[in-house]
């Protein structure tokens, strides 16, 4: 017998995306003021189990074939009598392709296990098989930042090109002999063999090009160079990443590698378990929400409050606030579903005498967790100690509670509203700090 699914009601949902939609607006606005991508922090574990999160880190980072987050990947191992489980779960991965996913983690597990035992001759040969399996899944991301690079090289040229600085004449000479290396290579109708070469050369092109004083100059401009006679030059920063992306596979089979000698057992007798990613919701606001006004109006619960706010709001016109919240309440593609981390965290719940293995209660992640999912995390003894990776402070509209069943509703909706609870008052503190924050700001400008 199929159980009926128990979402939110339409008035929890309103209560709960209306200060989302304003935080997300005011967040907005951060992001046009001059935050640049950030350089990406290397991972340095220093425990045995900070080992394993980077493991799964790792497992589901191969997992996450394309870019803009739909196959964003969460994936936790379990221990049973008689073998591991390996239990994952995608944003929004459906059908063949979450069994193709599926197919691939249980390829690569099985070309992983014994390879601590192989002899030095065959070392070589099965590392570059490892290589080219995980290669040929992630085509589509390894296309998306080659393109990336290819676009920012052109970018970055035109800045070198406008300097006449001996080092920007170094670097550009650098860029264009980078821009022809790679200007064939594609990853179109390959073999995973052909996936391997083509792949191989891009990354030979990309250590004759970052030489120690090339790398200091990027990093320099990525950081400070933002603009300059005028013009934005964001393009270091995103070269500097699709850089640092297309080089991290080669440390991602280093650490697949170096993880089945530490744990080879893992790697032996094991299952893959997929869980369905959930249909999006339709947009869950109306009209009633594009205001500041009405959204603030029905977060506070005092006069005194709502006015204060309601005053900061008004002094927000001139970056065009509301016009940003009625654009977040009204985008086609506001549709939102619930998160990889939270899907796998929830299958667990729902199976309380599972056993992690270890006991090292770890839900890893492709990305870390968005602020929604942190919040999700974040309520105090509502999941049995499980952790997940650390947020990038990114907050994403399109996120959602799970569903309940209604069958066995009682305990998990008292849960579920205890997370409910927690949740909206971290939403609408933040919130109504970045309001003061950029207030305060507009009047100092």
């Amino acid at each position: 017998m199929t159980s009926n699914l128990a979402p939110l009601k339409p008035k929890q949902k309103r209560r709960l995306y209306e200060p989302i939609i304003l935080y997300k607006a005011l967040a907005e606005i951060t992001l046009e003021e001059g935050a640049l991508r950030q350089a990406e922090v290397p991972d340095n574990p220093v425990t045995e189990e900070e080992e394993y999160h980077l493991f799964l880190h790792s497992i589901a980072g191969v997992c996450d074939r394309k870019k803009r987050g739909a196959t964003v990947t969460s994936v936790m191992i379990l221990d049973g009598e008689d073998k591991f489980t390996y239990v994952f779960g995608c944003n929004q991965v459906f059908d063949k392709d979450l069994h193709d996913t599926k197919e691939f983690l249980t390829s690569l597990l099985k070309r992983l296990s014994g390879f601590h035992l192989l002899s030095k001759a065959e070392l070589t040969s099965v590392r570059n098989e490892i290589f080219e399996m995980i290669l040929a899944f992630n085509s589509p991301r390894i296309k998306s930042y080659l393109d990336t690079l290819r676009k920012n090289i052109a970018q970055c040229l035109l800045y070198c090109e406008q300097h006449a600085a001996q080092l920007d004449t170094e670097v550009g000479k650098g860029l264009e002999n980078l821009s022809i290396a790679i200007e064939q290579t594609t990853f179109s109708d390959m073999s995973d063999t052909q996936y391997f070469a083509s792949f191989t050369s891009v990354l030979r092109a990309l250590k004759a090009f970052l030489t120690s004083q090339t790398t200091k100059y990027i990093e320099t401009i990525a950081i400070t160079g933002r603009t300059r006679d005028g013009k934005s030059f964001e393009c270091w920063s995103e070269l500097r990443h699709a850089i640092s992306r297309l080089r991290s596979y080669y440390k991602t089979v280093q650490c697949l590698i170096d993880s089945e000698e530490a744990w080879p057992e893992l790697f032996q007798e094991f299952v893959v378990v997929s869980i369905k990613s959930t249909k999006p919701d339709p947009n869950p606001l109306g009209k009633k929400s594009e205001t500041s006004h009405g959204i603030i109006g029905r977060m506070c619960s005092d006069q005194a409050s709502i006015e204060r706010y309601r005053g900061l709001a008004r002094s927000l016109e001139w970056i065009n606030l509301e016009d940003r919240i009625e654009a977040q309440c009204t985008r086609s593609s506001f549709k939102p579903f619930v998160h990889s981390e939270v899907l796998v965290l929830e299958w667990a719940i729902a199976r309380p005498n599972i056993t992690f293995f270890r006991d090292w209660k770890y839900i890893g992640s492709s990305k870390g967790a968005c602020q929604l999912c942190r919040y999700y995390f974040d309520a105090v003894g509502q999941h049995n100690d499980i952790k997940t990776r650390s947020s990038h402070g990114n907050l994403y509209v399109n996120w959602r509670f799970p569903d309940l069943r209604e069958p066995e509703i009682s305990f998990d909706k008292t849960r579920r509203q205890t997370i409910f609870n927690s949740m909206m008052a971290r939403i609408r503190e933040d919130a109504f700090r970045i309001l003061v924050d950029k207030s305060s700001r507009g009047k100092s400008s």
